[in-house]
């Protein structure tokens, strides 16, 4: 029997050298995944992974949490985005990244 689950995970990246994502010298990204999985120890390796595959390195992640659709409503950009990526990481089975927030972005963001 098959118990993986959705897992949805916010995390914070350290920037590496050739990393597509170093598009404004920020030292962090930042962004929300969901992967198919049957613990959250594995969730978690599965997307460290996935991380060094686009030249990030993880330095944390915020949140891991167990994706219950119930619990999910399309009712803004966010939660969209959620629900797709989680229906992606279903069908592909495969670590399925959202929008990455750099540093620099959020620093904005705030002021």
């Amino acid at each position: 029997m098959n118990n993986d689950e959705v897992w949805i995970l916010s995390t914070k990246s350290k920037v590496l050298d050739g990393s597509p994502l170093a598009l404004d010298g920020s030292e962090f990204m930042f962004g929300e995944c969901a992967v198919l999985s049957n613990t959250e120890a594995n969730a978690k390796s599965q997307v460290e992974a996935a991380l060094v595959n686009i030249k990030l390195q993880l330095v944390e992640i915020t949140t891991a949490t167990i994706f219950e659709e119930s619990q999910w409503s399309a009712s803004d950009e966010q939660s969209e985005e959620m629900l797709a990526l989680a229906n992606e990481a279903k069908s592909s089975r495969n670590v399925e990244f959202g929008m990455f927030r750099s540093s620099e972005y959020l620093d904005m963001d705030e002021k």
